[in-house]
């Protein structure tokens, strides 16, 4: 592929901090791969000094199949991981930096549930996460809840103390929120309410997550963002934009308070038996670093150069790591391609943060790759026409950022059509027809694609075109020994070889057979 003008320079500037927003279909596996070809011909580093940090196990073998075309053996040399196979390569490498536990192994998803009902039952009754009815009702909620906080390394001290910064703020707030709610509509209800959010700003020892909150607030409305509301004046939608703050927060430290409590019991349990969640290995590299300097400064002597992909999607864990790596470096050799509008792994416009912090930190303009090599103009003019109703993209923060693709394929006048059906099955059918309907006139069934939100739609899918004597190929990249039914049989063959094994009782009597 020829390179553009965009793609040079990301490709030729090797050395300081760069970032690259790279849009759908603009070539971004080919300028990593070429970036890191272009880095060992233009320096004595060898090929094990550069690290490259992806999010999955298929991007890191698309990333290495295309070094491999470019620069051949020796991109076998090349560190390409996904965030965890990262940290769990070095607390393999040096188990005297984890001593967190003799046989330390990671929790099956039926021990996470087993523990949680446990810490669910030591709630005293009445508890907001006991609910009578059904006293595991939030087991499934309190699991994901403990992954975010994992995944943004919020840990129970942190948790703790923003905890009791909103009971702090609850207390000191509540005569404020009785003024505001008994404003009503007059000449002054804008200088009430201004006057009362400069009260709530003004407390004592208010958190700087509270705080940034209220000026977003306060910022919202100067920028005409409460125009828009259920009031047709904007003061009063900004009031009670305002009382919903901080009904929240009184109505949500409780729930806290009471997950604080559990996420300390699951931690305690982990540790006294010797297990780890999936986001525990990253948070024990963040701490082994934090902790021993030499063994941060040995990796961060190791990497020369460090390249991130999908950098839209690290949470803030992950990138802790990233800071880690490069800390006391005013100058390090990062690289970082990203997205906002292709946030996948985080709720949408939620990432931006990530993007905007990097340019904060190193002041370096962004290479903005737009040349696309995937889509017809007209596709990307009408995704672009829904895309830019996001108030939260990059563009909007950075200056001079233009993220409007341009194709390189032949347009394609055909309009884009859509079909509203009533039900997943209308739509299914309708599905199907059209394809057997492009086959009789002529189409190649190779030139036809399916694309679905959630895997699981694709069973569905998959039925009824089987129904409809349509030949398909399902892509997955899902291990076959990792699926149910095939744990399942695994638990039973090991149940016939050797019964004398309590540990496999629950996992067959549990089955579905």
């Amino acid at each position: 592929m020829e390179l553009n003008k965009q793609q040079k320079l990301a490709i030729d500037t090797i050395d300081g901090p760069v970032m690259v927003i790279a849009g759908a279909g603009t070539g971004k596996t080919q300028t990593i791969a070429l970036r890191i070809a272009h880095i060992l011909n233009e320096t004595q580093i060898p090929a094990s000094s550069i690290l490259c940090l992806t999010f999955t196990d298929t991007a890191v073998n698309a990333m290495r199949q295309r070094l491999i075309s470019i620069i051949g053996a020796s991109a076998y040399s090349v560190k390409i991981h996904t965030f965890h196979s990262f940290c769990n390569e070095l607390i393999l490498s040096h188990p005297e930096n984890f001593i967190i536990s003799p046989n330390l192994r990671p929790v099956d998803e039926l021990e996470k549930i087993e523990i949680i009902k446990d810490l669910i039952n030591k709630l005293p009754d009445g508890a907001i996460l006991k609910p009578w009815g059904d006293h595991y009702f939030y087991k499934r909620d309190i699991i994901s809840c403990l992954q975010t906080l994992k995944r943004e390394n919020i840990s129970i001290e942190n948790l703790t103390k923003l905890i009791s910064d909103q009971q702090n703020f609850i207390s000191q707030s509540s005569a404020i929120y009785n003024s505001l709610k008994s404003l009503r509509v007059s000449k002054s209800l804008e200088s009430d309410v201004l006057n009362n959010l400069k009260q709530l700003l003004n407390l004592n020892n208010l958190s700087i997550a509270l705080k940034t909150s209220l000026i977003y607030h306060q910022n919202l409305y100067n920028s005409g963002g409460y125009n828009l509301g259920t009031a047709k004046n904007s003061a009063i939608n900004f009031k009670n934009g305002l009382l919903r703050f901080i009904e929240n927060i009184v109505k949500d430290t409780p729930k806290q308070s009471e997950l604080l409590t559990i996420y300390n019991g699951y931690q305690s349990v982990l540790l006294k038996n010797g297990l780890y969640d999936f986001d525990d290995m990253i948070l024990f590299v963040i701490n082994a670093f934090k902790k021993d300097l030499n063994f941060l400064q040995q990796y961060q002597e190791k990497y020369q150069y460090l390249l991130v992909d999908e950098f839209q999607d690290t949470n803030s864990a992950q990138n802790q790591i990233i800071d880690l790596l490069c800390q006391n470096n005013d100058n390090p050799n990062i690289f970082v391609v990203g997205d906002d509008d292709q946030s996948v792994f985080r709720f949408q416009g939620a990432a931006i943060e990530n993007i905007f912090d990097f340019y904060q930190k190193y002041k370096t303009p962004p290479i903005v790759l737009k040349n696309n090599y995937r889509s017809h103009q007209l596709i990307l003019d009408t995704s672009n026409s829904v895309i830019n109703n996001n108030q939260n993209r990059i563009a909007n923060f950075i200056k001079d950022v233009d993220k409007s693709l341009i194709s390189i394929s032949t347009v394609d006048h055909d309009p884009i059509n859509i079909i509203p059906t009533n039900s997943s099955l209308e739509e299914n059918y309708w599905i199907a027809s059209k394809i057997k309907s492009l086959i009789k006139t002529g189409t190649k069934p190779n030139e036809i694609a399916i694309l679905y939100r959630h895997n699981a739609d694709s069973l569905e899918l998959a039925e009824m075109l089987t129904k409809n004597d349509i030949n398909f190929y399902l892509s997955t990249d899902q291990n076959i020994l990792n699926s149910r039914h095939i744990q399942q049989l695994i638990y039973l063959l090991k149940y016939i070889d050797n019964p004398n094994q309590p540990e496999l009782y629950y996992h067959i009597l549990a089955s579905d057979y």
